[in-house]
């Protein structure tokens, strides 16, 4: 974290891009307090493949002046975005810098993670998503939507068709600003369909936690297909009473009806998602952070995507 002062800063966003210029291929942007000289320093970095911007502290992100949205040059070869903490009152900016910055650019961005403490809605979600254009899309991150509605995954489905990996944490109110696990509206078969129609999808992360009663009937096209689906193939290491039934069950439904499905993420762990044979799934279950740093960065832990690009990749 760095701050700059006035007067570079003026002088930073009336000189030609050209001037500046870094080598960097990865940029953490960190700001403290509200401010956002930080920002300046992307006039520097034409090069950059990984970027991150967060706040530390107790203050929210802000998005970048005004002064400096056309200094940025890295939107054709800018590949990890990871934007967290941002200010929910100042979406509506950060989403018009994309669209200004990134959008008509022929962009190559695979991996994104928006990180939003109080909640977006589903249509500030899209508008944010539209704005990106068409990026080859393989990783994407949504934390601190509010509704995450049926809507939203079909959008995802049918304008992201290369998607390996996709998490949504909803939030249970506007006030509410850590990630817990919640119950959300629907039966969890509702969202396993639509997430069906992603073709590529290997790892699907959310906070949700459903009453058991709720899985039985989307287990039944899966059973009347000679498909198996017990308790005995949900494989646990040891007896966790954080582990309810609906915790058990829940991967064995994403895996019937995705199948090509591998992982599923909750809040505090992971499922691996095996077909050992034809009409068997088994579910394993890993306290780690292997699968959900890779596709998931903790804002706390990692902060930015975890896996660099090498200086070769241009």
């Amino acid at each position: 974290m760095c701050r700059i002062n006035k007067k570079a800063r003026r002088t930073l966003a009336l000189a030609a891009p050209e001037v500046f210029t870094c080598s960097t291929r990865s940029l953490l942007l960190e700001t403290e307090n509200g401010d956002t000289s930080s920002w300046y320093s992307i006039i520097f970095c034409p090069n950059v493949i990984n970027f991150s911007a967060r706040s530390v502290g107790s203050m929210l992100l802000s998005p970048p002046p005004m002064v400096i949205w056309q200094k940025c040059r890295f939107p054709s070869i800018l590949k990890y975005v990871y934007l967290g903490n941002l200010n929910t009152f100042q979406f509506s900016s950060f989403e018009e810098w994309i669209r200004q910055c990134l959008g008509g650019h022929d962009l190559q961005i695979t991996h994104l993670k928006v990180e939003v403490q109080s909640g977006i809605t589903d249509t500030q979600i899209t508008s944010l998503l539209e704005a990106i254009g068409t990026a080859p899309l393989e990783v994407l991150s949504i934390e601190g939507a509010l509704q995450a509605n049926l809507p939203l995954f079909d959008w995802i489905a049918n304008h992201m068709p290369t998607l390996r990996a996709l998490t949504i944490i909803r939030r249970d109110s506007t006030r509410s600003r850590k990630t817990n696990s919640i119950t959300w509206p629907l039966h969890v078969g509702e969202y396993a369909q639509r997430l069906s129609s992603l073709p590529s999808l290997q790892h699907f992360g959310w906070n949700n936690c459903k009453p058991s009663e709720q899985y039985a009937t989307y287990s039944l096209p899966f059973l009347e297909g000679g498909g198996i689906v017990d308790k005995d193939s949900v494989q646990l290491p040891y007896h966790d009473e954080r582990l309810s039934p609906v915790d058990e069950y829940m991967p064995i439904v994403f895996g019937a009806l995705c199948p090509t499905l591998q992982t599923l993420g909750l809040s505090f762990m992971n499922y691996r998602i095996s077909r050992p044979s034809e009409g068997v799934i088994k579910a394993e279950s890993d306290f780690s952070r292997r699968y959900s740093g890779e596709y998931d960065p903790h804002p706390l832990i990692e902060g930015c995507w975890p896996h660099r690009p090498s200086l070769s990749n241009t």
